[in-house]
């Protein structure tokens, strides 16, 4: 079989890693083709997916819709031809034999001119026969009812919802080829490595915050003063120690490790709150699942420590991370604290408590709901491998334009 990824951003995101590698997962003796963006290259490669994977091109490097010439070549509104320059390393590989995965994620929801690459790019590919696949996607319902959005859906071959929300609004849409399963970051494997000292003889409760996207900056305050008290909680009323753990690092001021120096800088000299080094996200999510208690911000850093059946309090604030604790919490877990729900700083530390004081029964449901949660990746499988389900795709690919 022939798979490739393509729409991944990189690994300075490391649930983009994480995706990477839980695809690789589910289709281990696949030929396996990464197309990552061309400054994501050599993280890609210091994180080491290039043992995974043949990483490729997917864009071109030059700032081709800058200069003037080229202004002055093409028409400014000539879109299609843009992006055939732009796309062209992508374009020139696309095979009828592979099949080609978008990680989709959270991109469609977030505005912006991607929506229209991916629209072009899975046209393209639709049109040379190949089955093309949006990959664990969340999407708002604004979104999907846009008219370019909603034409650009139904020439997915197969489009693979990752949570319970996005699942009902595209069947509602009259979107027929949608089906639902896990994100596959669920699906990574644990890297074992050296525990951080935070470990010796101590229980040690994770902390994960960083900067807030997506019109959600308003709650940054709240949510800085809410992790403030969890964590004094934390060092009053227990004995555990506190790890602070980063996830995402495209730059200082788009890192996570920018807002979690703020915290370990106020209370490193307890001796007991630790700060994580950037790791790769197998490394932390064998990490993860040696903490007695998580406490996340980033969606892809609750996944790790929740498919580790470790209690996590989730403190996301997109629709992805509604839709996937909806679905493996339920609707009015105590353990859901998203940012657009924090009315003061108090609400975490609260959570927290409960959690604690709850933790067998927290640890029990865990333990019970992932493996049958877990287990429905073997959707994606199936759609892949079972020649009934993609069978004469490609006939009808060709009617594309």
């Amino acid at each position: 079989m022939k798979i490739a990824l393509y729409g991944h951003r990189g690994s300075q995101n490391h649930g983009n890693e994480a995706i990477a590698r839980g695809l690789h997962e589910l289709f281990p003796d696949a030929d396996y083709q990464l197309f990552t963006f061309h400054n994501s290259i050599p993280v890609d490669k210091k994180f080491n997916l290039d043992e995974i994977a043949e990483i490729k091109y997917f864009t071109r490097t030059f700032p081709w819709n800058k200069t003037e010439k080229f202004k002055k070549f093409i028409h400014r509104n000539d879109k299609n031809y843009e992006y055939k320059k732009f796309f062209s390393p992508f374009l020139h590989n696309i095979e009828k034999d592979r099949i080609y995965f978008l990680e989709a994620g959270d991109q469609y929801c977030e505005p912006g001119e991607h929506r229209k690459w991916y629209a072009f790019l899975n046209k393209k590919i639709r049109a040379k026969g190949a089955v093309s696949v949006m990959l664990g996607c969340s999407i708002t319902e604004d979104v999907i009812n846009e008219p370019e959005v909603l034409k650009d859906l139904k020439n997915y071959s197969v489009i693979i919802a990752r949570e319970s929300l996005t699942y009902n609004l595209l069947k509602k849409a009259g979107l027929e080829n949608t089906y639902l399963a896990p994100c596959p970051a669920f699906a990574m494997p644990a890297e074992k490595c050296v525990l951080p000292e935070c470990f010796d003889n101590k229980d040690v409760i994770g902390f994960n915050a960083g900067f807030l996207q997506q019109g959600n900056e308003i709650f940054s305050d709240i949510l800085l003063g809410n992790y403030k008290n969890a964590i004094e909680y934390v060092l009053n009323s227990t004995g555990s120690n506190i790890l602070l753990i980063p996830h995402v690092n495209w730059s200082y001021e788009m890192s996570d490790s920018r807002t979690l120096e703020k915290l370990y800088a106020l209370y490193k000299d307890t001796n007991r709150v630790f700060m994580l080094g950037e790791k790769s996200a197998p490394q932390v999510k064998y990490i993860l699942s040696k903490l007695k208690a998580f406490v996340a911000l980033r969606t892809h850093a609750q996944i790790p420590a929740i498919a580790s059946k470790v209690p996590t309090i989730i403190a996301g604030y997109k629709h992805k991370s509604i839709g996937i604790s909806k679905d493996i919490y339920g609707e009015n877990s105590p353990l859901l604290a998203h940012v657009q729900s924090l009315d003061n700083t108090f609400v975490i530390k609260e959570k927290l408590e409960y959690l604690l004081n709850n933790y067998e029964e927290c640890k029990t449901f865990l333990e019970n709901k992932i493996p049958s949660y877990v287990e429905n990746l073997s959707v994606i499988q199936k759609l892949i491998t079972d020649s009934g389900v993609l069978s004469g795709d490609a006939d009808r690919n060709k009617e594309i334009k």
